[in-house]
């Protein structure tokens, strides 16, 4: 994944990716134009699973590409809509791109998803902080 972030040649194993590089490039991932929902359509046949996604979003997070990581969450989350994973996800994007309401919102919502007790502590911490932050 790096190397596609970084325009180095490389032959990608997921076939969204492809469509998600040429966004990047043309910019149309951080375009607030463009509609999450109509972005995840488009890549609904492509992707493979929800952790696909989520990975690339991680890895902008990374990179400092905070909106379009934002704009990856969304699509995520419009494709898997009771996974916890991609709401605790569009919950941290939120996060870091500065809004805690929203951030507060997905989080609680993926806390109402998990099945998962080991990854309560996790999305609870980032919880907290966003509840913090949105006080002050």
């Amino acid at each position: 994944m790096l190397a596609i972030l970084c325009g180095q040649s490389y032959s990608p194993n997921y076939r969204s990716f492809s469509t998600v590089l040429r966004w990047l490039n043309d910019g149309s991932l951080g375009d607030d134009n463009n509609s999450s929902r109509g972005l995840a359509e488009q890549l609904r046949t492509l992707v493979a699973g929800e952790h696909e996604l989520n990975s690339l979003g991680y890895l902008l997070v990374k990179q400092g590409k905070k909106k379009e990581a934002l704009q990856i969450f969304r699509m995520n989350y419009t494709l898997y809509p009771e996974s916890s994973n991609t709401a605790s996800s569009l919950g941290e994007g939120y996060y870091e791109n500065g809004n805690y309401k929203k951030a507060i919102s997905f989080l609680e919502r993926s806390l109402e998803l998990n099945k998962d007790p080991g990854t309560i502590k996790e999305i609870l911490g980032i919880l907290y902080k966003a509840k913090e932050k949105d006080k002050g």
